[in-house]
Parts: structure tokens; sequence; C-alpha cells
């Protein structure tokens, strides 16, 4: 994987962050250092928000390079059972915020006893990381982040974002989400068949274990696709695996 900071400037991330949990810390990286900020939030448990005069002095400086807080996982419980909610993604909020900032955006993951699990980065401006082998993290690296990175890397083609909150696929209100969304960026239904295979860069939408399509891969070549499902690495292998799960197919207008 495409390391984006020294190891050092993590271990100050992680410092900062188990100082001030369980509260989100927050920070800026600059010029290859980490400058840790105060949370102004008035929620610091569940948010995070740096004085505006601080970010503009560094955007006018030119040399912000990210942005950085961190989530810090909780303990549930559900008919008498206890468990860990994870926080190790980017929630819907980071994605929006992230992108109406056009600065990379970095979240520090810790569990319920402080100790760090992983730091992640996240945003357009950042090199794209490799396709195949990526750990799964939502909203970052997920089927709908492969399928970017690959139009962008393979075919020059920035799809936009598609802020999402994890587990938006459990609300039935979803149920036709991904489908419209590939409507509105540039895709059309393609009916697949002996007279209209598969091409490169198809995207294929699949119901995987939900009432709803809440997956898609991007074909590839020879009978095969690339996709990253759920808490496993990305992997390219064949379609046919997934023929049952498969709802549709979907083709960029730019790739007719």
């Amino acid at each position: 994987m495409i390391k984006y900071f020294p190891i050092e400037i993590e271990r100050e991330i992680s410092k900062h962050a188990i100082k001030e949990f369980p509260n989100e810390s927050c920070g800026l990286i600059v010029r290859n250092e980490y400058v840790p900020c105060q949370n102004i939030a008035t929620n610091t448990r569940w948010n995070f928000e740096i004085d505006s005069k601080i970010i503009l002095k560094r955007y006018i400086a030119g040399d912000l390079q990210c942005i950085v807080h961190s989530h810090c996982d909780e303990v549930g419980e559900h008919m008498g059972e206890r468990y860990v909610k994870d926080y190790g993604h980017a929630s819907k909020d980071d994605m929006i915020r992230q992108e109406a900032c056009k600065v990379p955006f970095g979240i520090v993951h810790l569990n319920i006893d402080a100790s760090p699990v992983k730091i992640f980065y996240f945003g357009d401006q950042l090199p794209v990381q490799h396709l195949k082998g990526r750990t799964f993290i939502h909203g970052v690296y997920d089927c709908m982040g492969l399928l970017r990175d690959y139009y962008k890397t393979i075919f020059d083609i920035t799809l936009p974002q598609f802020p999402r909150q994890f587990g938006w696929w459990n609300d039935k209100k979803n149920s036709s989400m991904f489908l419209d969304l590939a409507n509105s960026i540039g895709f059309y239904e393609t009916q697949i068949d002996k007279y209209n295979p598969h091409k490169h860069g198809d995207a294929i939408f699949m119901t995987i274990r939900s009432h709803t399509v809440n997956h898609v891969g991007v074909y590839t070549k020879n009978g095969l696709m690339m996709h990253h499902l759920c808490n496993r690495l990305s992997i390219e292998e064949p379609v046919m695996i997934y023929k049952d799960s498969i709802g549709a197919t979907y083709r960029h207008e730019e790739l007719k």
C-alpha cells in the first residue's frame, strides 16, 4: 500500500488521539509535521471542529497537507449482550466535509481501551492506492471506492464522490440508492447476452446478504471482475461466482 506520511507523523497523531480519548482529537499535517489543534466542537465526543482562522492561515500559506481527527470505538448493548461499536471508517459527514475542504482527511481509529487500531487517509487529492489487495474501510476502500479509483486509474474518468453512511443498506428506503446513483453519474443500464457481452469497465451491481442492491464490481477482462467485499481484501475473480447475486449491469456513457 502507498504510504502517504512518515511513521513519525503517525506516532504524533496517535499520541494526541490517545491523550484526548474518548473525545475526538484533531490536527493538521503541515510541511510534513503534525500540528495538534484544539477541538472546539460543541460535542467533542462525536465531532470535531478546528478554528477556521488556523485553517485559513494554512490555506493562504499553501502548506496544508491534511486535516486529521480521531474516531473512538465504544461499547454497545443489544438484548443484554455487550459488543464493540466499530467506528473505524469515514462517516458521511466526514466525506462531505473533505470534499468541501478540498484537502485530504486522515482518521486515527482507537479501540475502546484507547489503543490505536489504524490510521487511514482519503480524498481525491491523494495518489490512488493499489487496486488489488486493499484492506476494507467503508467510505474509503470499499466497492464504490474501488469503482471510482479503477475509473480514475484505467480510464482517466473521475466519478463523483458518493457520501454514504455506514449501514445505509439496512434501510429499506435506500433500496434503489446504488442504481439511482449510477444513473446520475453517467451510467446507463445494459442487458448482457450473447449479442451484448460484458465490456471492460462495466459496473456490475449485486445484492449480497441484503434486501437491496449493495455491492458493485467492475468488469476487467476474460470473464473477470474486480471488486471489494466487506471485511475482505479487494480482488479480481470470475463474474460467474456471483451470477445469482447480480441484479443489473451498467455501462458508462464514455465507454460505449
